[in-house]
């Protein structure tokens, strides 16, 4: 199949993509299996938050799994597929590093117009108290 350009990313093709990202965490191979371009996928990250943040919730899947391998390895209850456990621990140690993972998880993405409210609620304030100091 040729593979296809950012417009023809359907939902069903998003889907698609997200679900193999998540089982791989290979953006390359997910684009592949989906049949479209991974240069695509990247400019809809870009401009779509709702991809973005799915993108990026099936990143934390592969994470999770990452760390599910480790844990089984720890106890002596993994299967054959050896892994790299160093490199492993890396990658995990250089994501909680970022503060990524599920820890940031929790956080929510601000529309700017609260962004902006907040700022211009505290400059006021302190507009405020500079004017009566």
């Amino acid at each position: 199949m040729a593979e296809v350009g950012e417009r023809t990313l359907n939902a069903v093709r998003r889907q698609r993509f997200l679900e193999v990202l998540a089982a791989t965490a290979n953006v390359a191979r997910a684009a592949r299996e989906t049949g479209v371009e991974a240069r695509a996928c990247y400019r809809l990250r870009q401009r779509d938050a709702g991809f973005a943040a799915a993108w990026e919730a099936a990143l934390d899947e592969g994470y999770a799994r990452l760390e599910a391998l480790l844990l089984a390895a720890a106890m002596g209850s993994a299967d054959d597929n050896a892994i790299d456990r160093k490199l492993a621990l890396d990658v995990l140690a250089r994501r909680a590093a970022q503060g990524r993972g599920a820890k940031a998880a929790s956080t929510r993405q601000v529309p700017i117009e609260e962004v902006e409210a907040t700022l211009i609620r505290k400059l006021d304030a302190l507009d405020r108290r500079a004017k009566s100091a």
